[in-house]
């Protein structure tokens, strides 16, 4: 177990997971900026108790050859939907957080480059292809400045190449 942490590191108990359960949540996403904050056994540790309560997971996966999206067929309607975070991504090195992902988790984290709205948009569409025969496309997206209730330039950049591509729904976060 590891220890229940807040700012700069976060970490939250396990009885979340069952309060979101139990308030009606099928679906988490589990990726934004603190996702490895507590490191390899964290992302793990996450995935692990989620699919215990049998929450479905987007932004992280337990092995990097799994599928990074869920599709759902919901009374006739296929929907598609997956779930990214703004990172720093160094010489084939992610960073969250200012925290270096190991090797072991880089593969498994959705996470675009904070800094060039081509790159972001590329890295997101390359599994928005999996989606992109569904009904409704649905974007998850950690991005933006912490406290800013308004967009960047760079969210907004992104958004209008991500509704250009094809992209129903973007929920945004931070």
């Amino acid at each position: 177990s590891i220890p229940y942490s807040s700012y700069p590191t976060f970490n939250t108990p396990d009885a979340l997971a069952d309060a979101l359960k139990n308030a009606g949540v099928d679906i988490i996403s589990t990726i934004n900026n603190h996702t490895f904050d507590k490191g390899d056994l964290g992302v793990e540790r996450t995935l692990d108790i989620l699919k215990s309560k049998n929450l479905e997971v987007i932004g992280t996966v337990s092995n990097a050859s799994d599928k990074n999206y869920i599709i759902k067929e919901i009374k006739g309607i296929s929907i598609g939907i997956t779930s990214f975070s703004y990172g720093e991504l160094r010489e084939n090195t992610k960073f969250l957080n200012g925290i270096k992902v190991s090797d072991n988790s880089k593969e498994k984290l959705n996470v675009f480059d904070m800094y060039n709205v081509d790159n972001a948009f590329n890295t997101i569409n390359k599994t928005l292809q999996n989606i992109s025969n569904t009904d409704i496309q649905i974007l998850v997206i950690h991005w933006g400045d912490e406290y800013r209730r308004i967009p960047n330039e760079f969210q907004t950049n992104l958004a209008q190449k991500l509704s250009d591509s094809g992209v129903d729904i973007i929920i945004g976060s931070h």
